[in-house]
């Protein structure tokens, strides 16, 4: 028979095993939930060139801020289980030098999950921003074919 928790009240041990009503032991689970990657592996190969190296530099920033250089140092094998060059990236922005093997690697690219390759067919009547600097020239602001 399963159990659940909850406060013990009064002197005694901090939590109290009841057990549950009808619903027997829960916690084996199917083989196919320990799997970590694949959907993360196979969003990260439908990435298109542009939008990858960007994933990467995301996680070289937020890794970079924590304080521990071994935390940071652990998250690369799980980035190897993802991409090869991910792992590469990452351990080379963040200036590591070891890089265990992967575990996880046979799943085909998706066109259905890169941004640029499911975008509208038009962007006729939207706007775009674009933030300029001192030193930029007149041709760097403006739309391409206008002059």
């Amino acid at each position: 028979m399963g159990r659940c928790r909850r406060p013990a009240r009064g002197p005694g041990p901090g939590v109290q095993e009841l057990p549950r009503a009808g619903r027997g032991h829960q916690g084996a689970r199917a083989e196919t939930f320990a799997d970590h990657y694949s959907q993360v592996r196979q969003f990260y190969v439908s990435q298109t060139p542009i939008e990858q190296p960007h994933i990467a530099n995301a996680l070289v920033f937020e890794l970079s801020k924590g304080q521990t250089p071994a935390i940071r140092a652990r998250m690369v094998p799980h980035l190897l289980n993802i991409d090869t060059g991910l792992a590469d990236a990452v351990a080379k922005g963040l200036r590591l030098k070891e890089m265990p093997k992967p575990t996880h690697r046979d799943l085909k690219p998706s066109d259905k999950l890169g941004i640029p390759k499911n975008g509208p067919k038009s962007f006729a009547g939207r706007k775009v921003g674009a933030l300029v600097t001192d030193g930029s020239t007149p041709t760097c602001s403006r739309p391409s074919g206008r002059r």
